[in-house]
């Protein structure tokens, strides 16, 4: 059942990313290893970086959620690890200083959400049941968006959020976009 789950999450995402072709414009950025996007935090005081960040808006049932995508590549290779940070807005509405709350509900409008792949089989997230943390924006530019966040995770199964997992500080995004 846990795995199920995990992959009804990952399901989702991917879901959300292909629906996202049916809207008018879709920004993506990829970038390599050397460039200026990047996403950095830490879990449990364990400190992680990936030297790929990548932002990709898209529309889902009329719904605006901005996908900022943290991973490394290394030699062509991606990463089995990755973080994403959800907003649901609309990459054109977002200003600097604005800050996005964890979702009481699901795709809640300017509302955020945090999704934490360790590895190809454990996914964390936050609950809308124990909403915790929360995203500010640094920066937005035609190139780039830039911000801090910080969360607390659950397991990807855990909807009553009753065991708190990854207590997320110090996060900063470099997200390239187009």
């Amino acid at each position: 059942m846990k795995n199920l789950t995990k992959l009804f999450i990952v399901g989702l995402s991917a879901i959300t990313v292909f629906t996202a072709c049916n809207k008018t414009t879709v920004t993506t950025s990829t970038s390599t290893t050397g460039s200026s996007s990047s996403m950095k935090l830490a879990y449990n005081n364990t400190n992680l970086a990936f030297n790929t960040c990548i932002a990709l808006q898209g529309s889902v049932n009329g719904s605006e959620q901005l996908i900022i995508s943290g991973y490394n590549v290394t030699k062509s290779q991606i990463s089995d690890n990755s973080f994403e940070v959800d907003l649901f807005a609309d990459i054109d509405s977002i200003k600097v200083g604005q800050v996005f709350p964890a979702s009481t509900i699901f795709e809640q409008p300017h509302s955020m959400s945090l999704f934490f792949f360790p590895d190809t089989t454990n996914a964390y997230v936050t609950q809308v049941a124990q909403p915790i943390g929360s995203v500010t924006i640094t920066a937005v530019t035609s190139n780039e968006i830039r911000g801090t966040f910080s969360g607390g995770l659950f397991n990807s199964d855990d909807f009553e959020a009753s065991a708190l997992i990854n207590t997320i500080t110090n996060g900063s995004f470099t997200a390239k976009r187009e």
